[in-house]
């Protein structure tokens, strides 16, 4: 049997034609298994979990379809939409950074006659792909096209320590506050007699958590009125304090 001019091959359960070179069926995104070597001519072929391994099977409809927007940001909710069939089965979906590994943390989809949908909330900038799961019949599986997400603005803010004066050169002081909308950045704190720009000096690392920045800045040795700083480690995002602490 003498191949076709094309097979449709999907990945996202959307139908998308793969033309032939001289004869041969392309290779798929790397990672992934071969096309069929003698496809059917006219035939659809879809990427599902046999026996527990990808492979791509023939058949006139996908089981399973998910499909997300091709863009988004950081901290904002992706509206994911999809189809099982059958109508009834469950559904679950996660963002992954690749294409072929899947993702580590699942959400339940919700299905309504066999229409999917979800939202995903990207936490981190960079190229993501939403992933569904059947797992009434623990076998198909569908992964969308690639989503690109960007950071989104973000704003700092500090909050105020409970203690509002400090020994100088004594221990430490406890600083935290937001990022808003809750996302991951790389954030550093520093203390500054000035609140026109940011200190050269005396950056600490700050840890993040849902949105939530904590650091343990050292107490001056110089005595004097300093203003909390916070900003992204690029110097993208800034923050200063309306408040001082008291170094004395």
């Amino acid at each position: 049997m003498s191949l076709p001019a094309s097979i449709t091959i999907t990945q996202t359960g959307l139908a998308v034609p793969v033309t032939l070179v001289d004869g041969a069926v392309p290779a798929p995104t790397a990672g992934l298994p071969p096309y069929p070597l003698s496809p059917v001519p006219g035939a659809t072929y879809y990427l599902t979990l046999v026996n527990g391994a990808l492979a791509w099977v023939q058949g006139g409809a996908s089981p399973l379809t998910v499909s997300a927007p091709s863009t988004g940001s950081v901290g904002v909710a992706l509206a994911i939409t999809g189809t099982v069939t059958p109508p009834d089965d469950n559904v679950v979906v996660g963002l992954s950074l690749s294409a072929i590994e899947p993702p580590a943390t699942l959400v339940a989809a919700t299905n309504i006659g066999g229409a999917l949908s979800a939202e995903l909330t990207p936490t981190s900038a960079g190229t993501f792909y939403v992933w569904a799961f059947d797992t009434t019949n623990g076998q198909n599986t569908a992964i969308s096209g690639a989503v690109t997400i960007t950071a989104a603005s973000a704003a700092l803010s500090i909050t105020s320590p409970g203690t509002a004066s400090y020994a100088a050169g004594s221990g430490a002081v406890e600083l935290s506050g937001m990022v808003t909308p809750a996302q991951t950045l790389s954030l550093q704190v520093a203390l500054s007699t000035a609140d026109t720009a940011p200190p050269s000096a005396g950056w600490v690392a700050a840890t993040l958590n849902a949105g939530a920045w904590r650091a343990a800045v050292p107490v001056p040795a110089a005595a004097g009125q300093y203003y909390v700083w916070v900003e992204t480690t690029d110097g993208l995002v800034v923050a200063v304090s309306s408040f001082t602490i008291g170094v004395v």
